[in-house]
C-alpha cells in the first residue's frame, strides 16, 4: 500500500486547505495584496523580501497543531506492514507528529519541521528560524549571510531528490490510497502515471471528483469515495475489524 496525500487531510485538524474559498491561498491574497500565490511562493520574492515569506509562517504556526484520524490510520498500515511509503503535499509536519518514520515519507514540497538556506543549501537549526519567525526576525545563514527558511518548496526550486528516486514504489504497489488532494499541483498530480492501473487498485476520497480515472468500468480498479477523509477512514477501520485496536491504540 502506498499514500498520496494533500491537505484535505489535515482539514479537520485546523489548518485551512490551500485551494478551497476559504483556503490559505485566498488568505495570502487577502492580507498580501499579491496577484497570485504562485508569485507569493516564488524563490525570487524570498530573496528580496524574506520578511513576507516569515510573516505567513508566523500566521500559519503548524507547532499549535495534532495529526487527524487520516494520519494515525497511515500509522496504523505502516506498523501492520500493509503500507510502505506515504507521498505528502503538506508541509504542516503531522505526519512525523503522528509517528510515521521519515524514511518512509517523501514531502514532495518539502516540510516545515527542518530549515536550511536555499542560497548555499546548508542545513540551518530549525528552532533557530522559528524562534526568529515568532519574534518578527529573519535568520541569515552563518555562511553567505543569505536569508534562511523553513524545508518548504518555494516555485523555482527543486524537489526533494526521494520524489524522483521513490517513484517506481507506486508501481509495485497492490493498492494507492488518494487522500484528500485537487491532484492539480505538478507534478506531483503526475505520481498517478507511475501507477500500473492494471493490476493496483486506486482508491480516492476526497469530497469533490478528481483525477482522470476511469471509476465507472469496474475492470478498471479505481474507486472514489465521495466524503470527509477522517469519517472515511473510520468506516474503513471498522470494516476491517480494526477499530477497537486503532482507537485504543491513539486514544480517538
Amino acid at each position: 500500500i502506498a499514500f498520496m496525500i494533500g491537505a484535505g487531510i489535515s482539514t479537520s485538524a485546523g489548518i485551512p486547505d490551500f485551494r478551497s474559498e476559504n483556503g490559505i491561498y485566498q488568505t495570502i491574497k487577502e492580507k498580501f495584496k499579491v496577484n497570485s500565490p504562485e508569485d507569493f511562493f516564488s524563490k525570487p520574492l524570498f530573496k528580496s523580501k524574506p520578511e513576507i515569506f516569515y510573516n505567513l509562517c508566523k500566521l500559519m504556526n503548524f507547532d499549535s497543531f495534532k495529526p487527524t484520524l487520516t494520519h494515525y490510520f497511515m500509522k496504523y498500515l505502516l506498523d501492520k506492514n500493509y503500507a510502505q511509503i506515504v507521498f505528502t503535499q503538506n508541509i504542516d509536519g503531522l505526519e512525523t507528529k503522528a509517528g510515521i518514520n521519515k524514511d518512509n515519507i517523501v514531502f514532495a514540497h518539502g516540510t516545515s519541521n527542518e530549515a536550511h538556506c536555499p542560497q548555499c543549501n546548508c542545513d540551518v537549526d530549525v528552532n533557530e528560524v522559528k524562534h526568529c519567525i515568532n519574534n518578527d526576525e529573519v535568520k541569515y545563514c552563518p555562511n553567505c549571510k543569505g536569508p534562511c527558511k523553513l524545508k518548504v518548496v518555494l516555485y523555482g526550486e527543486n524537489l526533494p531528490d526521494n520524489f524522483y528516486t521513490n517513484m517506481f514504489m507506486l508501481n509495485e504497489c497492490d493498492l494507492v490510497f488518494i487522500i484528500g488532494t485537487s491532484l492539480r499541483v505538478e507534478p506531483f498530480a503526475s505520481l498517478t502515471e507511475q501507477i500500473d492501473k492494471h493490476k493496483s487498485w486506486v482508491v480516492v476520497i476526497n469530497k469533490e471528483l478528481v483525477g482522470n480515472f476511469d471509476y465507472k468500468n469496474n475492470l478498471s480498479h479505481s474507486l472514489f469515495i465521495q466524503g470527509l477523509c477522517d469519517e472515511i477512514v473510520k468506516s474503513i477501520l471498522i470494516d476491517c475489524g480494526w477499530w477497537d485496536e486503532f482507537s485504543l491504540k491513539y486514544q480517538i
